[in-house]
């Protein structure tokens, strides 16, 4: 079956979206965080959470460690 143009043109626009999206999304969390990712993807970069917690530190500096004595 042959794809429609409307379709591909569809599929092209969320695909630029998306990494319109993402790019924004890498941006806030290198400036947060005042340091670049490298050349990892957005993925692979948050993948071990270890930015995520350097991120939720900034915003509530004591959350952390009341969540650490939650888990441990």
């Amino acid at each position: 079956m042959i794809e429609s143009s409307t379709s591909l043109k569809r599929k092209k626009f969320l695909a630029l979206e998306f990494l319109t999206r993402q790019l924004a999304a890498r941006n806030w969390v290198e400036q947060i965080l005042g340091t670049s990712l490298g050349n990892e993807s957005l993925n692979k970069a948050l993948h071990d959470g270890v930015s995520l917690c350097r991120i939720v530190q900034k915003a509530s500096p004591d959350s952390l460690p009341r969540l650490a004595s939650f888990f441990w």
